[in-house]
């Protein structure tokens, strides 16, 4: 019901990231036998000498001359090479975005019947990028690419038949394609059937048989498996968890210039998972793959130098990286580049412009929904105060209730306020109770506080119960530390004996955190108990 209440006070408005140390390793799995795991002998697909000799200037860094030996090759007639080239063109690695110049590549390695471009452009054609989503036409180039006598084809046609793609899904069809490939020793024909295996779609979960298929896959050198087996062993998903062996299969990965197994390697070392903590070794992954305009990496590295995370902080740093990625769009980016306008960290303070920034990402409907909801709060909080944007409650109100439904704990705290004050609209506290425990409910520090004053007073239709009240507080602080009110108002709790029996040493260490995060009452209460000592001595 609270949902639907949400959706209705939408509207239509105004148009306008892994943590842990160590290794949990309850497989128990030993450094020998992670030794033991083959390293990858062979690159799938096998590269030719042009494409060896333009990978070695990739890893080594050399990024323009890599580009321009994938460009000499190609001209020469090296279709793997051009292959490569138009893969970044598509990306926008290295190189400025330029789909277009990489379907004519494709298009021109199509026509010549090569069977990765025609696996590429079918791609395309699957997901809808770049053309309009066509299933007949993906799956005629696939067929192409099998004839041939490419793997990519039959792989192409599987996963338009698992995950539909604007077709019918049809597992147990995707399945035997997969067996397929796997009966001609395809790495993707393992690759494949071990995802099936993974969901139990089509066939029996079968969790032991899909890592022995992910194994031989990644040991072929094959990066999707890579990435696969790093997740299945970091989240403990159908096997017990293995920092080190996720380390060990993301290493496999960036050894042969797989962005995504740099990106969960470079997390790893910068927090100590799986191995050593190597700072200096992660930032410089997360520098090469930011310099590759890797969009990901370039927001991470404008993260990390914002909040000084295994770098100096550079706001100066951080403003370079972040409008790299957000002037590709890049969501998370835009996000972060708002926030340094808002609070002004590096660059004037400009509420106009965070607003701006909050209201490009609000509107996209593409977008991801978790980044929407966050910059939909934005929005809602620029119209209620009126920060860089006229103040409009009705509007605050609608951009609110969107961010709410889609789960922001901030949104659900602050649309509670509205509604329970009347601000701009009739008081309904029985909403506004809800959304405050929606708000507790998603983690916001706000909300907890708000509710456990409720219980502490006897406020908002809610019955006094000190201990859930404590409860409430100790969560609002477990959210938020620098949390000057809740643990003022817990001191006072445990110097009134409110609880049972008075703590005064308790409620002292509670005055003394208040007055630490700014609390001129906490910072009274103790000048008051220090003038009582004395005069207590002086006697």
């Amino acid at each position: 019901m609270l949902a639907l209440a949400i959706a209705r006070l939408a509207g239509s408005p105004a148009s306008a990231q892994s943590s842990g140390v160590g290794d949990a390793n309850t497989s128990g799995v030993s450094d020998m036998e992670i030794a033991g795991v083959d390293s990858f002998a062979k690159v799938y697909p096998p590269q030719g000498d042009a494409l060896k000799a333009a990978r070695k200037l990739l890893l080594d860094g050399h990024y323009p001359e890599y580009v321009q030996q994938l460009k000499i090759a190609g001209v020469n007639g090296d279709m793997q090479c051009m292959n490569e080239l138009a893969a970044l063109y598509n990306e926008g690695r290295i190189v400025e975005p330029d789909q277009k110049k990489a379907v004519a590549i494709w298009q021109e390695l199509a026509a010549k019947q090569y069977g990765p471009a025609l696996y590429n452009l079918g791609l395309l054609y699957a997901k809808g990028e770049t053309c309009a989503k066509d299933h007949d036409k993906s799956l005629s180039l696939f067929s192409q690419a099998t004839q041939s006598g490419c793997d990519y084809g039959i792989f192409g046609a599987a996963c338009l038949s698992q995950y539909g793609y604007g077709g019918k899904t049809d597992s147990t069809r995707a399945m035997a394609l997969y067996e397929e490939l796997a009966a001609k020793d395809s790495p993707l024909g393992w690759y494949g059937k071990a995802n099936l295996l993974c969901s139990g779609a089509a066939v029996k979960a079968d969790p032991k048989q899909a890592i022995s298929l992910f194994e031989r896959a990644a040991q072929a050198g094959l990066p999707e498996a890579q990435r696969c087996l790093s997740d299945i062993y970091y989240y403990g998903e159908k096997v017990p968890s293995s920092y080190k062996l996720a380390r060990h299969w993301a290493e496999q990965g960036t050894a042969q210039g797989d962005a995504e197994c740099q990106l969960r390697l470079s997390d790893f070392k910068m927090n100590g998972i799986g191995g050593p903590k190597d700072c200096q070794g992660g930032i410089s992954l997360l520098k090469a793959l930011a310099e590759q305009s890797v969009l990901e990496a370039q927001n991470r590295l404008g993260h990390y130098y914002r909040i000084g995370n295994c770098v100096e902080k550079n706001l100066v740093s951080a403003k370079y990286w972040l409008e790299k990625a957000a002037a590709r769009d890049y969501l998370r980016a835009i996000n972060e580049l708002a926030c340094l306008y808002f609070y002004g960290e590096g660059v004037p303070k400009d509420l106009k412009m965070a607003f701006e920034l909050n209201l490009k990402v609000a509107g996209l409907k593409n977008a991801d929904p978790s980044e929407r909801a966050s910059s939909e709060y934005g929005v809602g909080l620029a119209y209620d105060k009126g920060w860089g944007v006229k103040k409009d409650l009705k509007q605050a109100r609608i951009w609110y209730a969107r961010a709410a439904a889609a789960g922001n704990p901030h949104a659900c705290n602050n649309l509670s306020n509205i509604y329970m004050e009347g601000r701009g609209c009739p008081a309904n506290p029985a909403l506004a109770m809800s959304l405050r425990r929606l708000g507790v409910k998603n983690g916001c520090w706000m909300a907890c506080q708000n509710l456990a004053a409720d219980y502490q007073y006897g406020l908002n239709g809610v019955s006094k119960n000190i201990s859930e009240a404590i409860r409430l507080y100790k969560k609002s602080l477990e959210l938020r530390t620098e949390n000057p009110i809740a643990t003022l108002e817990l001191a006072k709790i445990y110097e009134q004996g409110l609880a049972g029996k008075g703590n005064r040493k308790l409620a002292r260490q509670y005055y003394m955190e208040a007055a630490k995060y700014g609390s001129e009452e906490a910072r009274k209460k103790l000048g008051q108990q220090r003038n009582q000592t004395t005069r207590k001595c002086q006697k």
